[in-house]
Order: structure tokens, then C-alpha cells, then sequence
């Protein structure tokens, strides 16, 4: 009976023994799945970015800006990593847009607007299909929401919109401000500051604001963009110093 007992006990070991090693193999095989659909996720996003040349690098700027202000505000890490991702994939959803639209240089019809509106709502659809990216799905759907109510898709307003959304916002529209656009040249630095400080409290969450206007004010902007390691998104001269926001 001892005998029996302890050849089932074995058996048993070697079965929870056999099912850990094939959870630990489908939690990689899942990790590395998730892996490689988010480096695709980034390979779309920069092709997105490579379609214009006025928005090459637009991505990966905003979230190294993404990046340096939630440290900046004493956010986790994992949490500013959170919003440096979704700042590169804040705009996917407009890989479905034409770049008719895109890239017009005149004024949108009602339309078209409405098409450039639904970007962001089309890029949480994308990132939604893998579970790992849930974090990223709130910053990505409401980075175009005004702290005062007026933006969209919901019209969120205060801190009800995300803090990872809030600063979306204003690092993405401080690095569109700041670079030419088939609609409009750049604004120049000094420019875009005031176009931050009249529009926070309204567009813009105040509290990051503040803290944007402070790096800019000390040169860490900058040091933000030196530490992606992306030396191919250094400024042409000729297309302004860094960037601006409309469509952004």
C-alpha cells in the first residue's frame, strides 16, 4: 500500500513537474508572440511616420518626450515606459487614412476631418487584439482630449482623462507646433512655449504643462531626444528645429 501510495505521489511530481515546464513554454511562446507583434506594431508606426516627410520620427519624438516628462514627474518606471510606447503608437491609427487627407495642404472639409478623428479610436482597435497592450489602449484612444472638455472621441475632461493621455497631448502637440507641415511652417521655439502657456488649464492639463515648460526651460527636451538613440531623427535645418500640431 506504502508502495502504491509513493508511486503515485512520484507520478503526480512528474505531472506537475511536466505541466510547469509547458506553462513556462507557453508563457514564453506568448511573450515572444507579443514581442514580435509589438516590433510590428512599431515597424507600421514608422512607416506611418516615413509616408511624410514632414512627420519622419514624429513617433519616437513624442514618446522620448513622453518619456523624459512622466520621469520628470516622478511617474514609475514601468509607467513612463508605458507612455514612451504608446507615444510612438499614438498616431497607428492613421495608417488607414489616405494621404490624400493626410497631406493636404489646404483646409480639411467636414468630412475629412471627421476621417482624421476617428484615429484614435482605429489605433486602440489595433493594439487591442494582443492583452499585453491593454496599457497601452487608454493613452493611444484619448491623447486628443482637452482638459476642459472640448476634445475627442468622448470629450473627457480633467483627471478623468488618463495622466498618460495628458501628457500625450502636450509633448505631441509641442513636436508638431515645432516642425513644418504641408498646411503651415513651423513654429518657431519661442512660439510654441506661448502657444502651451495660452492654451493651458484648456487644451492642455496644467500640471504637465508646467513640467514641459520647465525641461524646455532647462534644455532637457533635448536631452530627451539625444537619449532614444535614434540618430536618424536628428532636425533637418531646413524643416525646423524640432516639432508641431493640427493633425498631429
Amino acid at each position: 500500500m506504502a508502495m502504491v501510495a509513493f508511486t503515485w505521489r512520484r507520478k503526480a511530481s512528474r505531472m506537475a513537474e511536466a505541466l510547469s515546464r509547458a506553462t513556462q513554454s507557453l508563457v514564453r511562446s506568448q511573450a515572444d508572440l507579443d514581442r514580435a507583434y509589438l516590433q510590428f506594431v512599431e515597424t507600421m508606426a514608422q512607416a506611418l511616420d516615413a509616408r511624410d516627410a514632414y512627420t519622419a520620427g514624429h513617433g519616437v519624438r513624442v514618446g522620448a518626450y513622453a518619456y523624459a516628462v512622466a520621469q520628470e514627474m516622478g511617474l514609475p518606471r514601468d509607467q513612463a515606459e508605458t507612455i514612451r510606447i504608446a507615444g510612438q503608437l499614438h498616431d497607428i491609427g492613421k495608417i488607414g487614412i489616405s494621404d490624400i487627407i493626410l497631406q493636404k495642404p489646404g483646409k480639411l472639409t467636414a468630412e475629412e476631418w471627421g476621417l482624421i478623428k476617428l484615429h484614435p479610436q482605429i489605433g486602440r482597435r489595433i493594439l487591442e487584439r494582443v492583452g499585453r497592450f491593454e496599457k497601452l489602449l487608454a493613452p493611444v484612444e484619448l491623447h486628443h482630449e482637452n482638459h476642459d472638455g472640448t476634445g475627442y472621441p468622448y470629450g473627457l475632461a480633467g483627471h478623468r482623462i488618463p495622466i498618460e493621455a495628458r501628457i500625450l497631448h502636450v509633448v505631441d502637440c509641442f513636436d508638431a507646433m515645432s516642425t513644418n507641415r504641408a498646411y503651415r511652417m513651423a513654429l518657431p521655439l519661442e512660439a510654441a512655449i506661448r502657444e502651451l502657456q495660452l492654451n493651458s488649464g484648456s487644451q492642455f492639463d496644467p500640471e504637465t504643462v508646467a513640467v514641459f515648460l520647465k525641461m524646455i526651460a532647462e534644455g532637457k527636451h533635448d536631452g530627451a531626444l539625444l537619449a532614444t538613440n535614434a540618430g536618424w531623427l536628428a532636425a533637418d535645418p531646413a524643416m525646423g528645429q524640432v516639432p508641431r500640431a493640427a493633425l498631429a
